[in-house]
């Protein structure tokens, strides 16, 4: 709701707040996870919404909800394609967080 009238900070608070609610419930949680990283997304705080994204991904994979999992591996790829833009652009050169990233971009395509 907040995040499609541009007020992205409200959203987050609101996210979190929910958060708290939903501890008992995995699949909802696992939702809330989602909606954070695309908020962050949103937000370019890629190196945020990325470990939220993971985070979302491995709730969904324990629940073996496969599409959500589809979905949020989507959302994964373009959040790392994102940092991975963003590194291309930079010419300090590579560094062990880009390492990391790329290797797990890696083996999520090789998972699907």
């Amino acid at each position: 709701m907040f995040s499609g009238k541009g007020r992205l900070v409200d959203a987050c608070v609101h996210i979190e707040r929910a958060k708290s609610y939903a501890v008992n419930n995995a699949y909802s949680l696992g939702r809330l996870m989602e909606l954070q990283a695309g908020v962050w997304y949103n937000q370019f705080r890629f190196e945020e919404a990325k470990p939220e994204a993971l985070r979302a991904v491995e709730v969904f994979e324990r629940l073996g909800a496969a599409q959500d999992v589809e979905r949020c591996n989507k959302l994964l790829r373009d959040i790392l394609q994102k940092l991975n833009d963003l590194f291309i652009s930079d010419e300090s050169g590579l560094n062990d967080e880009l390492l990391e990233t790329l290797l797990l971009l890696a083996h999520i395509y090789f998972l699907l």
